[in-house]
């Protein structure tokens, strides 16, 4: 299973002390991540996944009025008020912990729902199931209690690898969808595919949620727009939204709020910071609010009191104002009531929005656009790979600086560290074979190769490989060994050579294959032993085998692929 999601689920377990099988506790997470997108109470996921003879069916959850209901005695206690229009929710999920998105699976799937919504299973069912079916019962014969009449239905298909919007898979959910429409039971219908990269979204939206209200001097609104339902123009006072918004409980600053922004924050040092600090440590700190852009918050919830002026949101982050933010919070001291800030609230829970926004207010500034790989989700993923295999005994203690300016003023060698670019030049090299391209003006890296790295398929282990190919033949520069400085400037095409030599052929997996997870397995055994010094002394050979590359054929695809053919040749003597 994909090391990442793995993690969460292991955090999960440790966190309600379940202990199982990886299969079960796969099923387990799938319908606590979820269920809790719908149902903000606490609850053990154990309660709404099936334990027994299943009919295809690993979850089921029914929410009446915002409640989980478990019985059907809860279910008829549920009706029994005086209330009209109650919203029902049922959610119905499949887990399977495989890699892929299997057809026969998800008709296996639909099989086990059609017999679900006759209300009368031939199917094997546990008990679980047949409750499941008593409550169905008990909420049609209420149905005129119901919102809409019909209760919606939430139908989820989960594994851990990712999915592929192919035409047979597409097909197998239309059927699945057909069956919930056909079925007659239901109002709103939603059928959903859900990969790893969907559920970590889930599980880090559940787990890392910040939430504040805040009292505002001003506010203006914006009119509703597509992808944001409500915007507004405020002012606030600074000390208070320090507290409010960028404070912990500890009165740290409050990282995990700025992981939406392009930059981390670049120290008081910086000319930009300065400026900043020289107004608040003055009497135009008054004027701050015109003199400063502000910040701008996008969440997903937003809710304004317009009679008592206060905004609420949740789940927010600070998406433009790193710098400000920073700079106000190590000034905590100096901030008093005449300090005020502009800020911004955006609602919308659509990551191209946010994108969008950051990429424009950030255009206004020196920002390289390199930096703004670091929205995509490929790059967060990277960063947690990184961060778990820093856990590993034996291994390098590598970083992915995912965002400017992240380690700033930590004690990590330089080495060890690789940005949104260095981190491209090795993927391109070790696993694109691209060296060529890795070599060129360090603009021009991502700028060349957009649609090739930070993919959403791609196996956060063949990024963290490259990295550590790249950073061993660097060790070895840097000590003076084998000789290895001679080849400094071809460092990237030796990184290319090195898998070849590791396992006797020209052949690579690409970076989505299931195969890559093994092919970098056997790599990283070579690079965490003495191994790795003869390996890296054959690179050398087979460059010394043709003729020496001049700096400019270097950035040239004819010399990778000369390059190429002489491995080919050396390997095979």
């Amino acid at each position: 299973m994909h090391p990442v999601l793995n993690q969460y689920i292991n955090d999960l377990a440790t966190m309600l002390e379940i202990e199982d099988d990886e299969a079960k506790l796969f099923e387990y997470f799938c319908n606590y991540v979820i269920t809790s997108k719908s149902y903000l109470g606490r609850f053990n996921p154990v309660e709404v996944t099936t334990q027994e003879d299943d009919a295809s069916i690993d979850g089921i959850t029914i929410l009446i009025d915002g409640e989980l209901i478990l019985t059907s005695e809860d279910a008829v206690a549920a009706f029994e008020s005086h209330k009209n229009n109650i919203p029902v929710e049922i959610v119905i999920t499949q887990a399977k912990s495989g890699e892929r998105f299997s057809k026969e699976k998800i008709s296996n799937f639909n099989l086990g729902l059609q017999d679900l919504f006759s209300l009368d299973p031939k199917l094997p069912n546990g008990i679980y199931n047949k409750v499941a079916v008593e409550i169905l019962n008990i909420i049609i014969a209420n149905l005129k209690k119901v919102r809409n009449k019909l209760p919606d239905l939430k139908v989820n298909f989960c594994t851990s690898g990712v999915y592929v919007a192919e035409r047979e898979l597409e097909a197998a959910f239309k059927l699945v969808e057909d069956t919930c429409r056909n079925a007659d039971l239901f109002g709103h219908i939603d059928v959903t595919p859900l990969g790893r990269g969907e559920l970590m979204k889930l599980w880090r939206s559940i787990t890392q949620k910040s939430e504040t209200s805040l009292e505002l001097i001003n506010f203006m609104g914006i009119n509703e727009m597509p992808g944001i339902p409500q915007a507004y123009i405020t002012t606030v006072k600074a000390k208070e939204f320090i507290e409010k918004v960028a404070m912990d409980d500890d009165r740290n600053i409050r990282e995990e709020v700025f992981d939406e922004n392009v930059r981390a924050f670049l120290g008081a040092e910086n000319s930009v910071n300065l400026d900043i600090s020289k107004t608040l440590e003055s009497d135009k700190s008054k004027q701050f609010a015109v003199l400063n852009n502000g910040v701008t918050i996008i969440a997903p919830e937003l809710t304004l009191t317009p009679s008592k002026k206060t905004m609420h949101i949740a789940n927010y982050q600070i998406i433009n104002g790193c710098q400000t933010t920073n700079t106000l919070f190590n000034h905590y001291a100096l901030l008093n009531d005449s300090v005020e800030l502009v800020v911004k609230f955006i609602q919308s829970d659509e990551s191209d929005v946010a994108i969008d926004i950051v990429t424009a207010t950030n255009n206004q500034s020196k920002v390289e656009s390199s930096s703004f790989y670091a929205l995509r989700d490929k790059a967060r993923m990277v960063q947690k790979f990184f961060e778990i295999q820093r856990g590993i005994e034996g291994r390098e203690q590598l970083y992915f600086e995912r965002r400017e300016s992240e380690y700033r003023n930590k004690s990590i060698k330089n080495t060890k560290i690789f940005d949104i670019v260095e981190m491209a030049r090795c993927f391109l090299s070790v696993f694109k074979q691209r060296p060529h391209n890795a070599a060129m003006y360090v603009k021009k890296v991502l700028h060349e190769n957009k649609d090739t790295c930070y993919l959403d398929n791609d196996n956060e282990v063949a990024y963290y490989t490259a990295a550590y190919i790249c950073y061993k033949y660097n060790t070895l520069i840097n000590g003076r060994k084998i000789t290895s400085p001679r080849y400094n400037k071809l460092r990237w095409h030796i990184a290319m050579l090195y898998p070849w030599v590791v396992n006797k052929s020209v052949d690579t997996p690409a970076p989505n294959s299931g195969k890559m997870t093994a092919y970098c397995d056997k790599l990283m055994k070579t690079l965490t032993s003495d191994a790795y010094v003869t390996y890296f002394k054959e690179c050398q050979d087979i460059i010394d085998s043709i003729t020496w590359p001049t700096d400019d054929q270097i950035k040239r695809g004819k010399y990778t692929s000369e390059l190429k053919s002489a491995a080919e040749v050396y390997l095979r003597s």
